[in-house]
């Protein structure tokens, strides 16, 4: 009675149909050459029945291999061998290999794609700069001291282990070239001088391209020799070293209450989520422990949010727009510039070019203590280099400045390769290239 209640379970008394290829699978020789013949094809197929049960299952057996893997008590050589062992005699004489997995990355993308790989099938192998994934959301709390830098990252070889057997491998370094027709990718070592960098090249079966964005500077002159950013670990530190090395200097005997205004002015750059927080943390900061160790220098303190939009966190809804925009204006110790634009850094202060209600622009140089960049990100070079590789991904990639991905996160024009996160963007096919058979296919059907 219980094999019978498995095999409902597993879909076993349902009889099955076989089902499509996926739509990234490779057509078979049988299949309709034109894309006219196959998109008719697809609209003449029957619905196919299929077991309601077996998706539950394989996803209840899926969870259960993973609990035991990451409890110790199963193993995934164990779970190698017995896979072996229950293959046909000639999938047994062939030796078991987990297919390789290239991860380019440590960031969201990556690690959410490891936390759910399957490790008994797939060999993850992660090439990154940064040993650990970092927390993103409170680095703004790092740059002020509020935390420490631990708080918010996580080792990467942590989440190669299951049951505390490790799983896959973790090399820290740059991947300096994509090869998609050869399968391989060529990195670069980041410790050392870069002339004795070591380079090495990595087979995959699968790639994954995970590698996050590079911060946009717009080609403004000066940004990248005089602002601080706010998008890895190392940023924050950078920025809570010069913000407290200025409050020193500021709060030294003899400074003149001029020279101090100018130093306890802070201009942060873009006004999405990074830079608002990023000027909520040091006006906290100035208002708890600020007060607290330098009472008087909190009178001083000026805080300019500078953004090209008429509004703040534009990519929120309208209600949290106004509810941030309306408490930035009503603090006194923040002047939010909308519709204003840098156009050049220097050492102690930033030109601003502001679009005034009666149409006309204003230009005017701000002295400050501190600028922080947090105004746009782009697509490394990786992935531009990349996108240009072969006639074919240039010919998909349709130049655009991020990798193009399709419904399934392959990179369109190339076979094998995957893509997540900030570097890419999902494009899914214009059905207006199919317009014709797709009517002709509905008027053939409104007739019937």
């Amino acid at each position: 009675m219980a094999g019978q209640w498995l095999r409902l379970l597993a879909g076993a008394s349902v009889p099955m149909l076989s089902l499509p290829a996926r739509c990234d699978s490779p057509a078979s020789p049988s299949s309709p050459s034109s894309t006219k013949e196959r998109v008719s094809a697809l609209l003449a197929q029957p619905p196919r029945p299929f077991s309601a049960f077996s998706p539950v299952s394989t996803w209840m057996s899926t969870k259960w291999t993973s609990f035991r893997l990451r409890t110790g008590l199963l193993s995934p050589a164990a779970v190698a061998a017995s896979a072996v062992a229950s293959a046909s005699p000639a999938a047994r004489e062939a030796p078991a290999r987990r297919q390789k997995v290239v991860v380019v990355g440590s960031g969201w993308a990556a690690v959410s794609f490891l936390a759910d790989l399957d490790m008994t099938r797939y060999e993850p192998v992660v090439i990154s700069p940064r040993d650990y994934f970092t927390f993103t959301p409170l680095l703004p709390s790092v740059c002020v001291g509020t935390l420490p830098a631990s708080a918010c990252m996580t080792g990467v070889r942590e989440l190669l282990v299951r049951g505390g057997v490790p799983c896959g491998s973790f090399y820290e370094g740059r991947v300096a070239e994509i090869c998609p027709t050869e399968k391989k990718v060529r990195c670069q070592s980041t410790h050392g001088k870069a002339q004795d960098a070591r380079e090495w090249e990595e087979s995959y079966d699968y790639l994954v391209v995970a590698a996050g964005a590079d911060v946009n500077t717009f080609g403004v002159p000066g940004v990248k020799e005089n602002a601080f950013f706010v998008k890895e670990l190392e940023d924050a530190r950078r920025l809570r070293s010069a913000l407290f090395d200025v409050i020193e200097t500021a709060s030294v005997p003899g400074v003149s209450e001029e020279e101090k205004k100018k130093l306890l002015h802070f201009v942060v750059v873009g006004a999405g989520p990074t830079g608002v927080e990023v000027a909520a943390e040091i006006d906290d900061f100035f208002q708890a422990e600020g007060a607290t160790h330098f009472p008087q220098l909190r009178p001083l303190v000026r805080i300019t949010v500078v953004e090209m939009l008429p509004t703040v966190l534009a990519a929120y809804n309208n209600d949290v727009q106004a509810f941030a925009k309306r408490l930035l204006e009503e603090n006194p110790r923040v002047d939010l510039c909308l519709q204003s634009q840098v156009v050049g850094v220097g050492p102690d202060s930033v030109k601003v070019r502001t679009k005034r209600a009666d149409g006309q622009v204003e230009e005017k140089e701000m002295p400050c203590g501190l600028l922080v960049w947090a105004s746009g990100i782009k697509s490394p070079k990786v992935c531009l280099d990349l996108a240009r590789k072969t006639a074919e991904l240039r010919e998909a990639q349709q130049q655009s400045p991020v990798i193009l991905v399709d419904q399934q996160m392959k990179v369109r024009g190339c076979e094998g390769v995957y893509a997540l996160g900030d570097c890419c963007r999902l494009s899914p096919p214009p059905l207006v290239q199919h317009a014709d058979t797709l009517y002709e296919a509905a008027t053939a059907k409104g007739a019937a």
